[in-house]
């Protein structure tokens, strides 16, 4: 495990720039909206494995947000519910990423407002600054 890999402060640096490139995508509406899908399940993941890694645990092989969610609301209860309000965001983890998937029906706008307020959340629980 590479020591990046334990620091909580560089899962939730990324998360963040997950969170902007799938603003950036949204913003331009001749792009398709699986991208953006994409890095906002990838923001929500690594804000998680912060969550995880800050409180001693190890960042597990996973995509899935809903068995994330859980094992940081185990942690940190503030969290607890989160994994119901990200399951639509799942099936962009990996699926999406391939041809002959149907994509998702997601409202993506509200989907940034929870991720959003995930980082934040976690930004608060695990006292990272700002950047």
């Amino acid at each position: 495990m590479s020591p990046l890999e334990t620091d909580p402060f560089e899962w939730l640096r990324r998360a963040q720039a997950d969170l902007r490139a799938a603003e950036l995508l949204l913003a331009d509406p001749d792009l398709p909206r699986w991208p953006a899908g994409f890095h906002l399940q990838q923001a929500a993941e690594k804000a998680l494995k912060a969550v995880l890694v800050a409180r001693g645990r190890a960042a597990p092989r996973s995509h899935d947000l809903e068995q994330l969610a859980e094992a940081a609301a185990t942690l940190d209860p503030g969290l607890s519910g989160w994994g119901d309000r990200l399951l639509a965001l799942n099936d962009f983890g990996v699926a999406q990423r391939y041809p002959g998937i149907d994509e998702p029906t997601v409202d993506m706008e509200s989907a940034v407002g929870h991720v959003s307020k995930l980082l934040a959340d976690v930004q608060r629980l695990i006292g990272a600054k700002t950047g």
